[in-house]
């Protein structure tokens, strides 16, 4: 389950978001985060299904970049993540008192600690290095995209440092579309209004296929 890491950052072994199937039979990879990217550029020939097209809204691009964000920038942020992650694992605790004591890591007041000690006790990562190190989409871990891909980013966004995004690989399966506002994940119109990363997404769906 999603419990056991820190909100933001994704599973041991991120499967990404169900493919979706549209009219024609095409199929789309919808989602807000870095799983769908990391699937298909990952993928090799299996029997596994390939996705017409990728979509990642404010996806963590470094991981270590993140956590780095989250510990020294705004104490409301920080704070949010750390109380609704506690409220999760002790959630998970509760359900699972034979497989999980997390009571130690509960009283800890870092996002670094917490992680810390949940991959080296809960996963097969030796390090948190190693955890933060392999989930990153940048620094080539993009190149072999073979599907159009497309990620939204904030440049106010508060825990996904935009100046990351140069790290990303150069590939023409990928476009990058840079919003002055939006936040993490926000993207309104105005306020009150629906998010406009919906018509985003289908302005790039009716377009042809090729990223960018």
């Amino acid at each position: 389950g999603t419990a056991g890491r820190p909100p933001g950052f994704p599973a041991a072994k991120p499967a990404g978001p169900p493919v979706l199937r549209g009219p024609g039979e095409a199929a789309f990879l919808p989602g807000s985060g870095e799983a769908g990217l990391a699937r298909e550029a990952g993928r090799r020939s299996g029997g596994e299904e390939q996705a017409e097209r990728a979509f990642a809204v404010c996806p963590v691009l470094s991981p270590h970049s993140t956590l780095d964000v989250l510990e020294r920038g705004a104490f409301v942020y920080r704070q949010y993540f750390i109380q609704k992650w506690k409220r999760s694992l002790a959630e998970k605790q509760r359900c699972f008192p034979e497989v999980y004591d997390l009571r130690d890591i509960l009283e800890m007041d870092t996002m670094t600690a917490m992680t810390d000690a949940m991959v080296r006790r809960y996963s097969e990562f030796e390090t948190l290095d190693a955890y933060l190190t392999g989930y990153a989409i940048v620094d080539g871990a993009l190149a072999d995209l073979a599907v159009p891909s497309h990620a939204l980013l904030a440049a106010d966004d508060p825990i996904i440092p935009v100046r990351d995004a140069d790290r990303l690989a150069k590939t023409p399966f990928l476009s990058v579309t840079h919003s002055r506002y939006g936040g993490h994940c926000g993207f309104l119109d105005s306020f009150g209004r629906e998010s406009w990363v919906n018509t985003w997404v289908t302005r790039l769906l009716e377009s042809p296929a090729a990223a960018g």
